[in-house]
C-alpha cells in the first residue's frame, strides 16, 4: 500500500526568546538568520518535498509583523499559513487550543520553530500511523529540560527533569517535534496550559502516547547565544566564511577565523573581524575590533562554542573556490546547494540543451528542488588540472588541443531555444566589476597597493572603460565563463565540462584565454603560443576577422580574465579564508604581465601598475 506524506504543519513561533536577548528585540527566534536562511525556512526546507505539506499555520505573539513580511518571500510550494495570534502567551499546549480548528482537522505535525533539525521526517510520519498513536513524541537520547521516561515498548510513562520516577526503561529528551491526532484536543483546556502534564494524562488513560527515537541525526535548540552561533557555524559545513550577496566589505577589512556577515551589514574602515557573526542591521564602526561576538544593530553579544565544537573541512582535499558541496553516492554525484543559489535551475536547463548538441557534459539524473539536491553523472575525480601533473608536455598539449576542439564545439552549440545565454550578456557591466574585483580584492587587500593607486586612480579607471568597451564589442558566442582546468574533468579519457551554471553572452577568446592561460596549469610560453595559434586558426575563420584582429582580441580578452582571477584569490584567500589560492597569484600575475606589455602604448597606466605589482614583496 502507497505511504500517505500528506500532513498538516503547526510551527510554533509565538516565543520572547528571553534566553536570546538582545537577539530577540530586533528578530524573532524562527526569522533569526542562520548564513543566509532563516531558521523557519531551514525547517521548511528540511520538511516540505519529503513530505506534502496540505496546510500551514503559527502561533504568533512577539513581533508578529515580521511574519507577515516573511510570507511575501515564502516558497510558492509551501502554503500560506494561517496565524493565530496570541494576546498573552498563552504556553505550549494553550497554543494548541487556541489553534483548535487547525488541529481538528487531521493529523498534525507540530515542529518548535527555533530548532535545527536532520529529523527523517517522512519515517516520523511512517512509524506514526502504522503504530496507531494518538501523539508521537519525537525523543533522542541527550540531555533535555524535558526528560521523557518510557517503557520498553517506547511509550510514554512520565515527564521528569529528575529521572526520579520509578519503572522507567529508559530516559530519552525531547526533540521539540511531535504529531498529534484531532482526539487529543480532549484532553487539552481553554486558555494557559503546558502541554506536557495532558501528555501524561493521556497516556494513562488510552496509553497511545508514544515516542520516536530520532537517533544520532543532528539537532540542535537555538536556546542561547552560544548555540545559536554553534548553528550558525555547523550550517557552514565546514567553510570558515558566509557572507552575504552584495558584498559590501571595505577593502582593509580584516577577516580571521570563522566569520559570518548577513545582509544589510554597514562596516567602517580598519575593522577586524575574528570569529564574529554580523546579523542584519549591524553597524560595525571604524577601526573596531570584534572578536567572538554576535553584533547586529547597537548590541554586541559575546559567545562561547562547547569544548567538543570543531570545524570539519567539507572539500575532502579537492581545492574548490564554489559554495556547492558534492558528494558521491552509489547513484551518481549528488550536488547540494544553498538557498541562495540562484543559477542551478538554469544550469539544468542549458544541460539537456548542450546533450542535444553533443555536447559532453554530465547528464542531470535527477532533480530535487525542494532539498536542494540535483544528482548527476558521476564523472570521477579526475580533473583536468590533476590529470596534467602526471603527463608528459606533448601529452599535454593533445588534450589541451582536444579541449579546445570542444570548447569551439560548446561555444557554436545551438542553445536559442534555452532563452540562455541571452539572458546573461556579458557587458561593460560585468566587464568593469571585473576590474573593481582585482583593484579592491588584489591590488588594495593582497598587496597593500592603494596608497600607490589613488593619484592614479582615474586614469586606471579610464583604461578599464576602454578594455571593457573593446572587449564588449567582440562577436558573441555561448561563453562558459569560468573555462579552467578544475571545470574540465577527464573520463573515459576524454574531457568533459562541468560548472557552466554563469554561462554568458560574450567573446569566445575569453573562455580560450581562460584555458590557454590557467594559473593552474601554468604552462611554459611557448606552449600556450602554439595553443593560441591552434585556437586561432579555427575561429578566426568563423567570426570573419583577420589573424592580427583575433589574436589582439585573446590578448584583450586574457587581460580580462587575469584582473578577474587575480580578484578571485585574493577574495577566496583573505575574504573566504582559503589561504591555497594565494600560490595562484604568482602565475596569474606573470600572465597579466605578458599581456600588458603586449598592449602597453594601449594601456599605459594598467602597465605602470602590473610593473609596481610585481616589484611588491610576493603574497
Amino acid at each position: 500500500m502507497e505511504q500517505d506524506y500528506r500532513i498538516n504543519l503547526f510551527i510554533a513561533s509565538a516565543g520572547m526568546g528571553t534566553r536570546l536577548q538582545p537577539l530577540t528585540h530586533t528578530f524573532p527566534k524562527p526569522l533569526l538568520p542562520v548564513a543566509g536562511i532563516a531558521v523557519i525556512d531551514r525547517l521548511l526546507q528540511s520538511i516540505n518535498g519529503v513530505l506534502e505539506i496540505e496546510s500551514l499555520a503559527m502561533n504568533l505573539h512577539h513581533l508578529p509583523e515580521q511574519f507577515q513580511q516573511w510570507t511575501e518571500s515564502l516558497d510558492e510550494k509551501v502554503p500560506q499559513p494561517k496565524f493565530f495570534h496570541e494576546d498573552e502567551l498563552l504556553g505550549t499546549g494553550g497554543a494548541i487550543s487556541n489553534a483548535h480548528e487547525f488541529f481538528c482537522n487531521g493529523t498534525c505535525l507540530l515542529v518548535n520553530g527555533d530548532i535545527l533539525a536532520d529529523i527523517d521526517w517522512r519515517s516520523f510520519v511512517e512509524y506514526h500511523r502504522q503504530s496507531s498513536n494518538m501523539v508521537t513524541l519525537a525523543v533522542q537520547d541527550r540531555s533535555h529540560e524535558r526528560r521523557v521516561g518510557v517503557d520498553s515498548e517506547g511509550k510514554l510513562l512520565c515527564i521528569d527533569p529528575s529521572m526520579s520516577t520509578a519503572g522507567v526503561h529508559r530516559w530519552l529528551g525531547y526533540a521539540c517535534a511531535a504529531i498529534y491526532e484531532p482526539e487529543f484536543l480532549e484532553y487539552l483546556p481553554q486558555g494557559e496550559s503546558h502541554v506536557p502534564p495532558f501528555w501524561v494524562t493521556a497516556a494513562e488513560n488510552t496509553k497511545r502516547i508514544g515516542t520516536y527515537d530520532i537517533g544520532l541525526c543532528a539537532w540542535l535548540d537555538l536556546g542561547n547565544v552560544d548555540s545559536y552561533a554553534w548553528g550558525i557555524l555547523s550550517c557552514l559545513k565546514g567553510s570558515q566564511r558566509y557572507l552575504a550577496e552584495p558584498l559590501k566589505i571595505p577593502w582593509d577589512t580584516k577577516l580571521n577565523g570563522t566569520c559570518v556577515i548577513e545582509q544589510d551589514v554597514t562596516i567602517g574602515l580598519g575593522v577586524e573581524l575574528i570569529d564574529s557573526i554580523l546579523l542584519p542591521g549591524a553597524i560595525i564602526s571604524d577601526g573596531e575590533v570584534l572578536d567572538s561576538v554576535v553584533a547586529g544593530p547597537g548590541f554586541r553579544v559575546p559567545y562561547a562554542l562547547p569544548q567538543t565544537h570543531a570545524s570539519s573541512q567539507s572539500d575532502n582535499g579537492i581545492l574548490s573556490g564554489s559554495d556547492r558541496l558534492y558528494r558521491r553516492t552509489p547513484d551518481g554525484m549528488l550536488m547540494e546547494y544553498s538557498a541562495t543559489e540562484k543559477l542551478v535551475q538554469r544550469q539544468i536547463k542549458l544541460t539537456g540543451s548542450l546533450l542535444t548538441n553533443g555536447i559532453s557534459v554530465p547528464e542531470v539524473l535527477s532533480n530535487n528542488p525542494a532539498k536542494r539536491q540535483v544528482l548527476l553523472q558521476d564523472l570521477g575525480d579526475e580533473s583536468l588540472q590533476v590529470w596534467c601533473k602526471g603527463q608528459e608536455q606533448n601529452e599535454i598539449l593533445e588534450m589541451l588541443q582536444d579541449v579546445l576542439d570542444r570548447l569551439i564545439d560548446f561555444q557554436w552549440a545551438d542553445v536559442a531555444d534555452t532563452g540562455i545565454p541571452q539572458d546573461k550578456p556579458f557587458d561593460e557591466t560585468v566587464l568593469l566589476w571585473e576590474t573593481s574585483y582585482f583593484l579592491e580584492r588584489c591590488v588594495y587587500r593582497v598587496f597593500g597597493l592603494k596608497e600607490f593607486c589613488d593619484p592614479i586612480l582615474k586614469s586606471l579607471q579610464a583604461e578599464f572603460e576602454k578594455l571593457a568597451s573593446t572587449v564588449s564589442s567582440l562577436p558573441r558566442n555561448l561563453m562558459h565563463r569560468d573555462f579552467q582546468s578544475s571545470n574540465v574533468m577527464i573520463h573515459d579519457n576524454k574531457p568533459w565540462f562541468i560548472d557552466f551554471q554563469a554561462a554568458h553572452h560574450g567573446p569566445c577568446f575569453y573562455d580560450a584565454a581562460s584555458m590557454i592561460g590557467d594559473p593552474y596549469l601554468d604552462l611554459p610560453k611557448q606552449a600556450r603560443q602554439e595553443l593560441d595559434a591552434y585556437y586561432l586558426a579555427k575561429v578566426s575563420s568563423r567570426l570573419n576577422m583577420s589573424s592580427e584582429d583575433a589574436r589582439t582580441a585573446l590578448i584583450e580578452c586574457g587581460m580580462q580574465r587575469h584582473m578577474q582571477a587575480l580578484g578571485a584569490y585574493g577574495f577566496l584567500s583573505s575574504i573566504r579564508g582559503k589561504q591555497d589560492f594565494l600560490q595562484y597569484i604568482t602565475p596569474a600575475l606573470g600572465l597579466l604581465s605578458e599581456e600588458v606589455e603586449l598592449l602597453k602604448s594601449e594601456f599605459p597606466v594598467l602597465h605602470k601598475l602590473v610593473q609596481q605589482l610585481r616589484l611588491s614583496s610576493s603574497p
